[in-house]
């Protein structure tokens, strides 16, 4: 998208239990979120294993709107390709038990 577009439906894609991560974005001085180029937004689902966290971002993902706006959706396929029940793995260092 181009800079200063509004960025529409962030509340509601929140509101699914997705992560919506900010990289280009701004707020203007009445509190919108405007688009400030480049790669503007990342989703990120979550879900007992790859596919249902795969299927949550893209699900949180629709209700997010602006004009211009291009998505990617091969960003995970290949890891959820054949893996659906793959469990995410267990963290690791100081929170691992």
């Amino acid at each position: 998208p181009r800079s200063g577009d509004e960025i529409d439906g962030l509340d509601e894609a929140a509101a699914t239990g997705a992560l919506v991560f900010h990289s280009g974005t701004v707020h203007d001085r009445d509190g919108a979120v405007r688009t400030a180029g480049g790669r503007v937004l990342s989703v990120v689902g979550r879900g007992p294993d790859l596919a249902t966290a795969a299927s949550a971002a893209s699900s949180a993902a629709d209700l997010i709107h602006a004009a211009g706006l291009q998505r990617r959706s091969d960003i995970a396929a290949g890891e959820t390709a054949g893996r659906a029940n793959l469990r995410p793995p267990m963290p690791t260092g100081s929170f691992a038990r």
